[in-house]
């Protein structure tokens, strides 16, 4: 099993560079949520959210079957 890795980039960074993904796909957001490094994860999912709220009942959908296909790799690990 791959450790997570912490990059401890700042959340402030993190909302930054999530304000110049509007038009991320959904493959690049699998990527990212696949991720070992925490930071990508927390990206990947706040872009999910904002595809979410954005989206129409078909999208919301297919945004909510994937967040539950991919849960194993959503967690609340802090980093030190």
């Amino acid at each position: 099993m791959v450790r997570e890795m912490c990059l401890s980039v700042s959340r402030s960074l993190i909302c930054e560079r999530w304000r110049k993904t509007s038009r991320t796909s959904t493959e690049d957001v699998i990527v990212l949520l696949e991720s070992v490094i925490h930071e990508e994860r927390l990206l990947a999912l706040l872009i999910l959210v904002r595809k979410y709220v954005k989206g129409n009942e078909t999208a919301k959908k297919r945004i909510y079957r994937l967040y539950l296909k991919k849960t194993k790799f959503i967690n609340s690990a802090v980093c030190h």
